[in-house]
């Protein structure tokens, strides 16, 4: 079969029909032709009943990559220079073509033109060391990242339940004033998923009535409502008093977003839980065989249009298991590889397989290096999915966040966070290298396990990066961006 020269990882290798079906859908995105490619998927989706479920899938992935990558990719040579300029005072030419050539400056060609991420300067800084040191850029933060999982190791030493009671509110300020009066407003509110870590979950406040909360069978676990448009009906609500005058101490004041007025619809959703830790000394000789033909685990080790079992991934994964035979080890070697190689960027929207991105160019953000770890962990037989929401610390600290789980028999799923375990991973202590291999301190606030879907069913992609994380906001006219603050509390 030819080779083809796939520019930055792009999907054509999966193990299904539809290759030779999207091979000039290929060439286009290869080429820069954005417009030309989603002309083209358009057609071929405007045929449905002639695709199977697998290239329908490939299709809308591509469809969805395409558009979040002309949102993300937005800046022109000049306007890094002149960023850029500011920290770099003898920046050259030269540098720019190095640090593009390298990918260093993260970039794609967009219909006929170079275009960069738009948080390429703050990412340059993160992969580039020789850039870094031509700034007055000082990482002067001393923190001390052993302090949670020695908090949890302690408790668990003493043979006890480590748990916590965690406060959230999410406040939602949505502009509606396009979209027309009585047209429906379809919403859906991050909410903390009911498990055995999570439990007496408990609204503490909400200003919409007819919410329909979440079954615990959902993955995703989001409140949803319904509300019909009406230009009138934030008349008599106070946003002074409401964002001047929380009605909890702990969540912070804020000025009124300037974009605020009366069709500006406003949600607050305030609720509480109780969440415990989890730590084990795992035993790697007690690990048992898996049985293959359970249905989970033969749907959390095949290969997906997220989790491509690309060659180079393959090889990737020889390199770093090595001789290893054990199913446990396999997997500490592939978190202790992604703790130590892959540098934390932002997140951004790529072409194609996000895991060989993230392999091939040593960087990505949360759920880019757990990503990655499901796919080495997949491709060696290991069942793994991904698993995130939110981490709340008691300095009322808070921020998006995914990490995956590992499936051992007997032990069950374990939360493995790869970002967190890379500031440790080199530390003398074994039960702190390898803490967050298997265990997790009662702050990780867990919304969605497996990327699953949002229920009830979305009409469209999130396109505004929208999701469990953040909500998601729709009508017959697409996607919204939503508007969120977020305020935690740790008692």
């Amino acid at each position: 079969m030819r080779k083809i020269i796939i520019l930055l990882s792009i999907v054509i290798a999966l193990h299904i029909s539809c290759n030779t079906k999207t091979d000039n859908l290929d060439q286009l995105i290869q080429n820069g032709n954005f417009s030309e490619a989603i002309k083209t998927i358009d057609l071929k989706l405007q045929n449905k009943s002639q695709l199977s479920t697998d290239e329908i899938e490939v299709l809308q992935k591509k469809q969805y990559d395409i558009q979040a990558v002309k949102n993300e990719y937005t800046l022109s040579y000049d306007d890094v220079y002149k960023k850029l300029k500011k920290q770099i005072s003898d920046l050259s030419a030269q540098d720019m073509r190095d640090w593009k050539n390298d990918y260093s400056l993260e970039y794609y060609l967009i219909d006929g033109e170079i275009k960069y991420y738009y948080n390429c300067i703050f990412d340059l800084f993160q992969v580039n060391k020789e850039a870094t040191k031509r700034t007055e850029i000082t990482d002067d933060k001393k923190i001390d990242r052993t302090k949670y999982p020695l908090e949890t190791i302690n408790v668990f030493g003493k043979d006890s339940v480590f748990s916590k009671e965690i406060n959230i509110a999410f406040s939602f300020f949505q502009n509606l004033d396009k979209i027309p009066e009585q047209d429906v407003l379809r919403a859906w509110i991050p909410y903390v998923r009911e498990n055995n870590f999570q439990s007496d979950i408990q609204i503490i406040d909400k200003n919409i009535e007819n919410i329909i909360k979440p079954k615990n069978n959902n993955l995703s676990s989001m409140i949803y409502f319904e509300h019909k448009v009406d230009n009138n009906y934030n008349s008599n609500i106070d946003w002074k008093e409401f964002f001047a005058n929380p009605k909890k101490t702990w969540i912070k004041p804020m000025k009124k977003p300037p974009f605020v007025n009366d069709s500006t619809l406003l949600l607050q959703f305030i609720y509480k839980y109780k969440s415990k830790a989890y730590y084990n000394k795992i035993a790697p000789e007690d690990i048992k065989p898996y049985n293959v033909t359970d249905l989970d685990y033969q749907k959390y080790t095949k290969e997906t249009v997220y989790n491509q079992f690309t060659e180079y991934l393959k090889d990737l994964s020889k390199e770093i298991v090595g001789e290893e035979n054990n199913d446990y080890l396999k997997a500490r070697l592939i978190y202790e590889w992604i703790c130590k190689n892959i540098v934390w960027t932002n997140p951004k929207a790529v072409m194609g397989d996000y895991a060989e991105y993230t392999a091939k160019y040593r960087r990505g953000d949360c759920g880019a290096k757990s990503n990655l770890f499901i796919s080495l962990c997949r491709i060696n037989k290991i069942p793994a999915r991904v698993q995130g929401g939110w981490v709340v610390k008691p300095n009322r600290g808070h921020a998006q966040h995914s990490w995956a789980q590992v499936y051992f028999n007997p032990y069950g799923w374990l939360p493995v966070d790869v970002t967190f375990g890379s500031h440790l991973i080199n530390h003398q202590d074994e039960r702190i290298k390898y803490f967050y291999f298997g265990n997790c301190t009662p702050y990780h606030m867990i919304i969605y396990d497996d990327d699953s879907e949002i229920v009830p069913k979305k009409e469209y992609p999130c396109i505004f990066g929208g999701g469990a994380q953040l909500g998601v906001f729709q009508w017959k006219g697409g996607d919204l961006e939503p508007f969120v603050k977020v305020d935690s509390y740790v008692e």
